[in-house]
């Protein structure tokens, strides 16, 4: 073999090496078979791998004396379309516990196990890069929140709240992320509110994201029921349900006063919207509250409720997590406020005739470690690093290629 590189055994085993040229294993006795399905590797052996007909796995041996070699030659030339996976059992590679996915086509490399510490490492390879690991990416998807009433408006409810991890992933697998926009506010005269925008991560062969949109409140005049979504829309007017959440995603809106104007809250991603006080002039609900994740290495509030409308002087508030507050008296002063953008938010109900406002926008995040980050990305992610890992947070539309 030309170039190649090694060093002397001393305890657990470092080495560094080098092939070029024609690869070989000088002392290694060779399966004449042409290994196309899951097999158990043994010490000493080496092997002719295809996987033109779909990837699978060489387990290593279960217990390996340190110096012992394995050798493997991507034959059918397909590794970069189908990966060869190599399970170490209860051992490691190169210092890792998980399984290691060949990625080169038409390599060719040696490893040898040096111990518990590093277990199997590099000995030679064709290729500077002869495996890498499969990564697991933790996600947050928030959907668009709900636009509040108009006129007597209950307050959106929030967008579609979910988490989660996709593991395992290999190399090339792409991550799809679209993020829903707020819905439209009840516009003066009191039409209806809109529904918040989906949000989704979809991925060839992976389970679909998808994180509903925030109900509308409800309004004076035509929609008074506060609409269903991923969390519910407030009531609108007097005596009004709010509308229903979506299991696992977010919580109803509050039903409006009983007797007096003052719409009810839109559920949040993490309680149900309050009901509108019937208590002398009409109070609005509070919004819902959000939930809490600290995926960007911060505790944040995510997902909040927007709140009703009040015919009285105190202003409901909305919930933690970028929900809007009511709007005041008929002459609308203060206003009610839009869903906080990028936090799934729902807005605000509206008491004066000008009309409400929007709910604020969905967001993803993307988290891996660090050193499996591949870098590959469409869009305009913001990049964050948190200890030691890396967090892409997408505001619109791209993908994230493992």
């Amino acid at each position: 073999m030309a170039n190649l590189t090694t060093t002397t055994i001393t305890g657990d085993l470092t080495l560094t090496g080098t092939a070029t040229g024609d690869f070989g294993g000088g002392g290694t006795s060779w399966d004449a078979t042409v290994k196309t399905a899951n097999f158990t590797a043994v010490s000493g052996e080496g092997y002719f791998i295809n996987t033109s007909g779909g990837g699978f796995t060489a387990t290593l041996p279960s217990s390996p004396s340190v110096g012992d070699e394995i050798a493997f030659v991507d034959w059918g030339a397909s590794f970069s379309a189908n990966n060869l996976l190599l399970n170490p059992g209860a051992n490691k590679i190169e210092s890792s516990t998980g399984s290691a996915q060949c990625g080169s086509s038409k390599d060719g490399f040696i490893i040898v196990y040096s111990g518990s510490t590093r277990g199997w490492v590099t000995k030679a390879s064709r290729s500077p890069t002869p495996y890498f690991y499969p990564v697991d990416v933790e996600y947050l998807a928030l959907a668009g929140g709900g636009g509040g009433g108009g006129q007597v408006g209950g307050g959106g409810g929030a967008g579609g709240f979910l988490t989660g991890t996709y593991s395992n992933l290999l190399g090339g697998q792409v991550l799809n992320v679209t993020i829903g926009g707020g819905g439209n506010g009840s516009p003066a005269g009191s039409g209806p509110s809109g529904q918040g925008g989906s949000t989704t991560i979809s991925g060839n062969g992976l389970s679909t994201v998808t994180c509903v949109g925030g109900g509308g409140g409800g309004s004076y005049s035509g929609d008074r029921q506060g609409k269903s979504g991923g969390s519910g829309g407030g009531g609108g007017d007097r005596s009004q349900p709010g509308g229903s959440g979506t299991s696992g995603q977010g919580f109803a809106g509050g039903a409006s006063s009983s007797s007096q104007w003052g719409g009810g809250g839109g559920g949040g991603a993490g309680a149900v919207g309050n009901v509108g006080n019937p208590t002398g002039s009409g109070t609005g609900g509070d919004g819902g509250i959000g939930k809490t994740s600290s995926i960007t290495g911060t505790s944040t509030y995510y997902g909040g409720g927007g709140a009703g409308c009040t015919d009285s002087t105190s202003q409901a508030i909305g919930g933690l997590g970028g929900g809007g507050n009511g709007g005041v008296t008929p002459g609308g002063n203060p206003p009610s406020t839009a869903g906080g953008a990028n936090t799934g938010g729902g807005s605000g109900g509206e008491r004066a005739i000008t009309g409400a406002k929007a709910g604020g926008s969905g967001v993803v995040f993307l988290k891996m470690l660090t050193s499996l980050y591949s870098g590959n990305y469409s869009g305009s992610p913001t990049i964050t690093t948190t200890g030691s890992y890396t967090v892409l947070k997408f505001t619109g539309a791209g993908s994230y290629t493992c």
